[in-house]
């Protein structure tokens, strides 16, 4: 198997973090149990806990972009979208299994890849680097949602440069012009509101590249807000397939 190290390690992490929050208010004896195995098609790693387990009409979702079952305050349910899309992007799988009051078995699996021969290597060797799709600033303060989303992106063939909040936002697009710029609209600091109206003052091109993205569509100032400038809005949550889509359909537009 060929993978990325950090990306595997990070995958594992987080399953074993689920395990760690679904034990913390469960009765009797918390347990945590990792196994790793060769099978058929590759290999597996599996991580259980004796958690509460997963209510059946939650099982369907617990891979959605922040869903979580965890009280409010908490993680904002990333951490399982992210572990099944990098086990997608090395060809594998994340899967689960679960009855309410007992537990849960969230299992990763990966493809063996044969090693290639020395002809194989020299054959299949790239031509030259791949043409960026695009170039995208995105600026999030969430750090998990700012990781995922910058980390699919840039698989899926963009530059993708971050910023956490707004004044290392303004710094960055002062620097270059950027294709899309993903502008949270709710931040600590300067909001996503000010970092706009900065661009825009500064230069009212590159505001005419900003993207929305928020989970505040109901509040009634920021969806004013957003109308007034015109610009287009992705609502959270969303997925990380139906983002990469809306950014090549915007990229496409005339501007």
């Amino acid at each position: 198997m060929s993978g990325d190290a950090i990306q595997l390690h990070q995958a594992v992490s987080n399953l074993l973090m689920n395990a760690e929050e679904a034990l913390v208010d469960a009765d009797g004896a918390r347990c945590i149990r990792v196994v790793t195995r060769a099978v058929a098609t590759g290999v597996e790693v599996q991580v259980s806990d004796t958690g509460p387990g997963i209510a059946p009409h939650d099982l369907s979702r617990v891979f959605e972009p922040m869903f979580t079952t965890r009280a409010v305050g908490g993680h904002r349910g990333l951490g399982l979208t992210i572990a099944r899309t990098i086990a997608q992007e090395h060809g594998g799988a994340l899967e689960v299994y679960s009855h309410a009051g007992d537990g849960a078995v969230f299992t990763l699996s990966f493809p063996v890849l044969p090693e290639p021969t020395t002809a194989a290597r020299d054959t299949d060797a790239p031509l030259g680097a791949p043409v960026p799709k695009g170039s995208l600033l995105l600026i999030e303060d969430e750090i998990t949602l700012r990781s995922a989303i910058s980390r699919f992106l840039r698989n899926a063939g963009y530059v993708v440069d971050v910023a956490d909040g707004g004044a290392e936002a303004l710094d960055l697009a002062a620097d270059r012009p950027y294709d899309l710029i993903l502008l949270d609209l709710r931040m600590n600091g300067l909001t996503g509101e000010q970092v706009y109206q900065s661009i825009e003052s500064r230069d009212p091109e590159q505001a005419r590249r900003v993207v929305f993205m928020t989970g505040d569509l109901h509040n009634t100032d920021a969806s004013r807000f957003i109308r007034r400038t015109g610009r287009p809005v992705l609502a959270k949550p969303f997925t990380l397939l139906d983002l990469e889509t809306r950014v090549a359909q915007l990229l496409q537009e005339p501007r």
